[in-house]
């Protein structure tokens, strides 16, 4: 799948990291630091969607999915500033 990614001309540094899953070095946008951002996961919808289908076919070991990164979005924080610089959601994709 292609992604879409803007860079910023002067230095071929992504402006945001939407969509990325993995940590990403780039320009923050609010203290303008260039560094590597630091991954934080959160429960999102997909994740709720997730465990309450998951219970439906096992039952109380569904619940396994609330503790899974994978099922989790994922949040890209500035180590500099504390400030969200990306978020990735968990989507349902059909192919």
């Amino acid at each position: 799948m292609n992604q879409q990614i803007d860079f910023d001309n002067d230095n071929k540094l992504p402006f945001n990291t939407n969509g990325y899953t993995d940590s990403a070095v780039m320009m923050c946008f609010h203290c303008d630091q260039i560094g590597e951002t630091k991954l934080v996961y959160e429960r999102g919808m997909w994740t709720y969607l997730m465990c309450i289908a998951m219970q439906c076919i096992c039952g109380p070991l569904g619940s396994v999915v609330l503790f899974m990164n994978d099922c989790k979005d994922i949040y890209h924080i500035c180590r500099n500033c504390k400030a969200v610089v990306g978020i990735t959601e968990k989507q349902i994709k059909f192919q």
